[in-house]
């Protein structure tokens, strides 16, 4: 049974964490909530490239940058490995582990799951709504108990390879209270257990430390410069490399054709790389176009008949003594 639908709690707003995220991370995050492979355990395929696409003005770095921002806040979990990706507190809040029939739809979503890290952050997630809400219909099914009862780990505990090894631990401090439970997307205290071990409900400060993952973000690109112009050194390379071809000429069309142009394709990292494809490609085109067309080589062979054939005629006349 497909999902049709998503539920966003209005209180989101009341979440600082969430508040303090960039626009670019809450688009994501609702993005993927509502996306359609978004499965009954919160698990959705991880595609930057086809995330970006849904937007013309995004980029698949941009959707990277913000997703990074997104599990820094622990509003999600990225596996690069298998291209999945976790809503880590969709369990909590999407409400289907109060109806029996979804709860099983969950549990074979679960088995479903590539990932052995999300499934484990799943199965921790599990075992703290069980130790709060340990009435819900879910928790009445033999299915889901036996999730319940496998090995479930914090997603803190999980250091990500980023090419940022040596990223410094930064001290966090979560702070888990029935106030807290009450707004959902809260940040939630990771108590440690035990394999199958009840969690405490008990009020409680927890220090934790977490691995600051997030990658310097990538070079973006800009849109044609509003100066643009063949510089001394564009001029050089064009002499050298395309001697047959109106640079002046094909500058005013690239720059027109680009200040005109629009969606995702617009911007460039070296405008000036772009400039040299376009003449280069200009260059095959007069090459390609210098060359006799079949009319012109119809015309030649034509032409040369003629000639011929004149000739011919007065070899005749001269043997009969015309």
């Amino acid at each position: 049974m497909a999902r049709d639908r998503a539920n966003i709690n209005t209180n989101i707003w009341t979440d600082a964490d969430w508040r303090a995220l960039p626009r670019g991370a809450k688009y994501l995050y609702q993005m993927l909530l509502t996306h359609p492979t978004l499965n009954y355990a919160g698990v959705a395929d991880w595609r930057p490239g086809r995330l970006a696409a849904m937007s013309p003005d995004t980029t698949a770095s941009d959707i990277h940058d913000d997703a990074m921002a997104l599990q820094a806040a622990r509003f999600i979990y990225v596996d690069e490995q298998t291209e999945e990706v976790l809503i880590r507190s969709f369990l909590r809040h999407d409400g289907l582990l109060k109806q029996p029939k979804l709860s099983i739809a969950m549990v074979n979503a679960f088995g479903g799951i590539a990932s052995s890290e999300i499934q484990q952050i799943i199965t921790f997630e599990l075992q703290r709504l069980r130790a709060e809400y340990p009435t819900w219909s879910a928790f009445q099914q033999g299915k889901v108990l036996a999730l319940v009862k496998g090995l479930g780990r914090d997603m803190d505990e999980f250091r990500r390879s980023t090419g940022q090894e040596d990223a410094p631990v930064l001290p966090v401090t979560f702070t888990d209270n029935d106030q807290s439970r009450a707004q959902p997307f809260a940040q939630e205290v990771a108590q440690p257990h035990e394999q199958g071990q009840a969690l405490p409900t008990t009020t409680a400060t927890t220090t934790s430390t977490y691995v600051d993952k997030r990658v310097p973000p990538q070079k973006r690109g800009s849109r044609i410069p509003a100066d643009f112009h063949i510089s001394s050194e564009m001029a050089q390379w064009a002499s050298a490399n395309a001697p047959n071809v109106d640079i002046n000429l094909e500058t005013m069309t690239f720059k027109n054709y680009w200040e005109a142009k629009t969606g995702r394709d617009t911007t460039k990292l070296d405008w000036g790389k772009t400039w040299q494809n376009w003449i280069l490609r200009s260059r095959a085109n007069t090459v390609t176009t210098s060359k006799p067309s079949t009319g012109d080589k119809m015309r030649a062979t034509f032409a040369l008949g003629q000639q011929m054939q004149a000739q011919q005629n007065q070899t005749f006349q001269h043997e009969i003594g015309i």
